[in-house]
């Protein structure tokens, strides 16, 4: 799996769940994360200031890059549609520093919809504005963490790497149970160590990059303190050449997914809405939407600036293309061009015709000419310029051709105008 780094604000990951959550869950909303993160943080159209609960904000991640990205060895979409219920439920609950009366709870998770082989997702506006401003945060490579089997693990590893530079604060065993939802489970010290630290604490230094240990510390004949350590724990790392080579193959791999069209399509995007997952978006609207039709909605879009370009333009193909209008003028427009177009070569066609007729027709009138009306036509024989002066049958004949590409054009028109007039 290509490394893909999350900047996750350090206040999702001080954040205590009401429920516990599965790891499933946990690898599972970290890639949602991920997604929406690359979505918003790198946007121009979404601004820190005009994030806000009047709003809601959609992101959507195809069902093989969840899966891959969080590790989930099961590629079953009901299981995975079990999972993402149960987040669904899943209640935060965030006090005020300053006064700890005021407080407000909300999902995780608000809502998920999928349609084919895509996920579309909500979240709720608080994670979207930590997201995008995220000053402090920590950065989790997901494919570390998608080698994490325990829930246990995947929790102490975002907070081991939160602390990697300094060390993570000693904690008391009930702050730690409030982090790891064992609050009411493991209740003896023994039990809690083998289910959960020791278990964590293996499973991280067999898999990570990272070697995490701790000790604990009594008060009186009790238990009353955890103090956790950091390693490195270096592992052998592919050459740049083969990780290159590697992300070569896998960037052809994803073209080969979509058709020509799709990546035509991609191309068209604004720079910072070409993103991968956009590639999954622009093959499920082509899937119900003309060609044509997107594209067009592409550059209307460009011009209107929406502040969610991609939900904007599908919008647009779901309301019936907002460029509709523009491009059915456009249309009218090609299609009166082509007419005029066609006209004009018919019209010079029908000349050449016009012409070759009144030469033919010239020719057998002027050997039926007599003397008296062959003088009628020489009467501006004598003004000819000497250069151009010609013979006394070629300047007869001329003189009649003219007289029939008249007469023949005169009945052309008042055929085509009859025609018209039916």
């Amino acid at each position: 799996m290509k490394k893909k780094i999350l900047n996750k604000p350090n206040e999702l990951i001080s954040l205590l769940p009401r429920e516990s959550i599965s790891v499933i869950q946990q690898k599972s909303y970290n890639v949602f994360l991920v997604e929406a993160q690359t979505q918003v943080k790198f946007s121009n159209e979404i601004k820190y200031t005009d994030i806000n609960k009047g709003n809601k904000y959609l992101f959507n991640i195809t069902f093989k890059e969840l899966v891959d990205m969080a590790g989930i060895d099961k590629k079953d979409y009901e299981y995975i549609k079990e999972e993402l219920q149960k987040l669904m439920k899943i209640v935060v609950e965030v006090v005020d520093k300053e006064n700890k009366n005021n407080w407000s709870l909300f999902h995780l998770l608000e809502c998920v919809e999928k349609e084919e082989n895509i996920f579309e997702y909500s979240l709720n506006w608080r994670i979207v504005q930590a997201l995008k401003n995220c000053d402090f945060f920590t950065k989790l490579d997901l494919q570390q963490l998608s080698k994490l089997k325990c829930k246990y693990s995947v929790i102490l590893y975002e907070l081991a790497i939160r602390y990697e530079k300094f060390k993570i604060p000693k904690m008391t065993i009930e702050t730690f149970r409030k982090r790891t939802n064992t609050e009411d489970t493991y209740n003896r010290m023994y039990d809690l160590k083998k289910h959960v630290l020791d278990k964590a604490c293996k499973e991280i230094t067999k898999k990570t990059d990272i070697k995490l240990s701790y000790d604990t510390e009594k008060q009186g004949r009790k238990i009353a303190y955890i103090d956790f350590h950091i390693d490195n724990n270096p592992q052998v790392q592919p050459t740049k050449q083969v990780q290159k080579l590697e992300e070569t193959e896998a960037q052809i791999r994803k073209n080969e997914d979509y058709s020509n069209e799709v990546l035509f399509l991609f191309e068209q995007l604004p720079k910072d809405e070409q993103i991968e997952v956009n590639k999954s978006i622009l093959s499920k609207l082509l899937r119900k939407h003309n060609f044509e039709y997107i594209k067009e909605d592409i550059k209307y879009a460009k011009k209107q600036k929406p502040k969610n370009f991609m939900s904007y333009l599908m919008s647009s193909c779901n309301l019936g293309h907002y460029s509709r209008t523009e491009l059915e003028k456009q249309k009218v427009r090609e299609e009166t061009e082509q007419k005029i177009e066609y006209h004009k070569r018919e019209q010079q066609e029908l000349l050449k015709k016009i012409k070759l007729k009144a030469q033919e027709l010239a020719k057998k009138k002027y050997s039926k000419l007599g003397s008296e009306e062959k003088k009628k036509y020489l009467k501006g024989y004598d003004m000819q310029l000497p250069f151009f002066k010609t013979t006394k049958e070629n300047y007869i004949i001329e003189a009649i051709q003219t007289e029939m590409e008249t007469n023949l054009k005169q009945e052309h028109s008042i055929y085509f105008i009859k025609e018209k007039e039916d």
